[in-house]
């Protein structure tokens, strides 16, 4: 077993301990709150997408194979590399095509928001 298979295993294990030491009253509660938020979230997530790519004349699948699911599957390298190198596998078109899409429009918001914030009232 190399380094790296061993860390990943004992991370693993440190957060299913982690896990398994919660009261399990405790645990289900929190479960049963955190579910309909996460799902609320995604549902959001996707509905807001889809209405501004709707906006910029884009496809409504073409909005959620290429913007929506790589960022909320986990932004750059959870979501928008695994997602391109299976896109690839599937259409055969170019990684680089869905990667550039993927990622431009959170880069675009990211450069908003910093804008946004550099020149609200609190950062002066």
């Amino acid at each position: 077993m190399d380094k790296s298979n061993f860390l990943n295993l004992f991370i693993a294990v440190l957060i299913t301990g982690a896990i398994l030491s919660v009261n399990r009253k405790l645990l289900l509660k929190s479960l049963l709150g955190y579910i309909p938020t996460i799902l609320m979230g995604i549902l959001g997530a996707s509905i807001f997408g889809i209405i501004i790519g709707l906006c910029f004349g884009i496809s409504i699948d073409r909005i959620m194979m290429l913007y929506v699911l790589p960022i909320m599957g986990g932004g750059n390298g959870a979501g928008a590399v695994p997602l391109s190198e299976i896109y690839h596998s599937v259409t055969g078109r170019s990684r680089e095509e869905y990667y550039s899409t993927a990622i431009a429009i959170p880069d675009h918001r990211q450069h908003l928001c910093h804008r946004l914030c550099c020149t609200s009232r609190y950062y002066r």
